[in-house]
């Protein structure tokens, strides 16, 4: 008996472990047909130290002239956990989608013309203690 459990735990604690879930969606998929990310700088790398913790992305639908953004995770893919898509319109508050995701936060739309743009993005961990955010300048005017 005393060796079926030791058995059981030591193969629980030299398990190898287990592969980070990927995500499915992506940001084009997230806001729908017709938008096309704005550029490579438009994308915001969301870190914790040095571990990337998902991405913020803008993109841009010359049909209905409208701005998206949408952050996609990379951690703890699946669980929900507090994730931010925002999108400021120069002069405007900054504004967008916030709650318990698990695979990201967003779309959220807006339609800025002769305006620049901004996004911002966070992903906080279960306990709300450890987070991954970043800011993006205004840019992306039109």
């Amino acid at each position: 008996m005393l060796a079926a459990v030791l058995a059981v735990v030591t193969a629980g604690v030299f398990a190898p472990a287990a592969e980070a879930a990927t995500n499915p969606y992506t940001p084009e998929g997230v806001c729908g047909s017709g938008y096309h990310r704005v550029s490579p700088d438009a994308t915001l790398t969301l870190k914790n130290g040095s571990q990337v913790w998902g991405h913020t992305y803008l993109l841009y639908s010359s049909t209905t002239r409208k701005n998206c953004v949408v952050t996609l995770k990379q951690f703890e893919v699946g669980v929900p956990t507090f994730t931010v898509a925002h999108l400021q319109v120069q002069g405007s508050n900054m504004v967008g989608d916030a709650d318990y995701y698990s695979y990201y936060a967003g779309p959220y739309y807006a339609y800025a013309p002769g305006r620049c743009v901004r996004i911002h993005g966070v992903i906080w961990e279960d306990d709300m203690v450890r987070y991954a955010q970043a800011y993006g300048p205004y840019g992306w005017c039109g």
